[in-house]
């Protein structure tokens, strides 16, 4: 039995506290085309888990605390539901993909890890990979995908399923050795996984950065929803305009390119256009969790160094004293729209925000805007987000998650769903809405074929 990490310990008790808080667990979800051999896929699964000890982990309560207890490598349960006779499949799995990705895990029963496959027609399946977040992160998840479909190659059909719109990412680098780890910290070089194929896909999207794209979707449809909180509907236009005035406060204050500025807001339609603010006036953001206790938040202060944070005015006085805190008005500008100045320009080596993983978390971690921009584009192309789809926001503001969940929408052109008081406003908020293409909304499920095991 090996200790738990700090943030292992943390999620444990997180847990323990509410088995039925759902926040905690990743999905990765991806469309395949093609022939799809389950015998192979079945021997894929168990090989790629068997490689990994986290995967094989479950979290036994011994005297009140929680040790590791691995289990052996064996075969694993991979659900597979046949939709292909469904009138509606498509609309029959996004229902139950986003169940399986809300339904909670017994930490202490089984590691935290589900598999499953549906079945669309001959040539199309969705595979629906969902682990709990104290065995595997979303990079985790990327690297156990890569495995599978790596070791699947090697035994199934001459042309194997593909990831529709996402070809370039399922095959490992080659020479590189990867390992699933808890709470992996989520970095790739610049531009990783990225050949033809999924240029192709990108289109002209290839070598933009997120702002770019944020600009681009803004001058698509300015009067398109970008925001939902509570009562409150944005436009990508209103929300441009709140950037602008922002990023002209900051740029009186003195924040420029290579200035890093902390963001310590809960999720709102302010804290997003806090964050565009920053790159627009050159900057890189520091996301501060307001949830975290004040002496975890004093420690990424005073460690990070920001020139500023920008907060409101209950957060600001549980700053750390010396901070200079930005309280944005109504009108955080100048006033005058003449002094507001544009994009400040930012290539692919500048870092976007900084981060502090939960696996190393003293240790501050640049996420450049390169790899942000290919982060989002796998998501964009792997979940085929549009214009007329909406997107839950569930992870916290200090988790690197808040990228992948916010950035793929608003460059999109789609609507992002804030919720400030966590996963309880889910329901009714989504009453009448397809489900959303991330996040656990609960539906009910029409009758649908029995799930059969491989």
């Amino acid at each position: 039995m090996a200790p738990l990490s700090y943030a292992q310990k943390r999620l444990w008790f997180l847990h323990r506290s509410d088995p039925d808080d759902t926040s905690h667990n990743n999905g990765l979800v991806l469309r395949l085309r093609g022939e799809l051999d389950a015998g192979a896929l079945r021997v894929a699964v168990d090989a790629a888990v068997a490689r990994h000890e986290s995967l094989r982990t479950s979290f036994a309560d011994v005297g009140g605390g929680p040790v590791t207890v691995v289990r052996p490598a064996r075969a694993v349960p991979v659900e597979r539901i046949d939709l292909s006779v469904a009138a509606d499949a498509g609309e029959l799995a996004r229902w139950l993909v986003a169940d399986r990705v809300g339904a909670p895990f017994d930490l202490a029963a089984a590691p935290p890890l589900r598999i499953s496959v549906l079945t669309l027609g001959r040539d199309d399946h969705v595979l629906c990979l969902v682990a709990h977040r104290i065995i595997a992160d979303e990079t985790s998840l990327d690297v156990l995908f890569d495995d599978l479909l790596t070791l699947y190659r090697r035994l199934g059909p001459a042309a194997p399923p593909v990831p529709y719109g996402d070809v370039a990412r399922w095959e490992p680098a080659p020479g590189a050795a990867r390992r699933v780890t808890p709470e992996h910290e989520r970095r790739r070089p610049a531009g990783a996984g990225q050949d033809g194929a999924e240029q192709d896909g990108a289109g002209q999207d290839g070598a933009a950065t997120v702002p770019a794209l944020f600009e681009r979707a803004v001058g698509a449809d300015p009067r398109a929803t970008a925001l939902l909180c509570g009562d409150e509907r944005v436009s990508y236009g209103d929300l441009d305009h709140r950037v602008a005035l922002l990023a002209a406060a900051l740029r009186r204050r003195g924040v420029a390119e290579g200035c890093l500025v902390g963001v310590c807001l809960r999720p709102s339609a302010g804290a997003v256009a806090a964050m565009l603010a920053v790159w627009r006036a050159g900057a890189a953001y520091l996301p501060l969790d307001p949830d975290h206790p004040d002496e975890r938040l004093a420690f990424l202060i005073v460690d990070s160094g920001p020139r500023l944070v920008v907060t409101d005015d209950r957060l600001a006085r549980r700053l750390p004293p010396g901070t200079v805190a930005l309280v944005p008005a109504g009108n955080s500008g100048s006033g005058d729209d003449r002094w507001l100045g544009g994009w400040a320009e930012v290539s692919a080596a500048d870092p976007a925000y900084v981060i502090y993983p939960a696996a190393d978390p003293f240790r501050a971690v640049p996420v450049r805007h390169g790899d942000l921009a290919a982060r989002v584009r796998r998501r964009r192309e792997a979940y085929g987000i549009r214009r007329e789809h909406r997107v839950v926001q569930l992870a916290s503001p200090g988790d690197d998650a808040h990228a992948e969940e916010l950035y793929p929408a608003l460059t999109a052109g789609a609507s992002v769903l804030l919720l400030p008081c966590g996963r309880t406003e889910m329901s009714g908020a989504q009453a009448g809405d397809r489900p959303p293409l991330t996040g656990t909304c609960r539906h009910a499920e029409p009758a649908i074929p029995a799930p059969a095991r491989l």
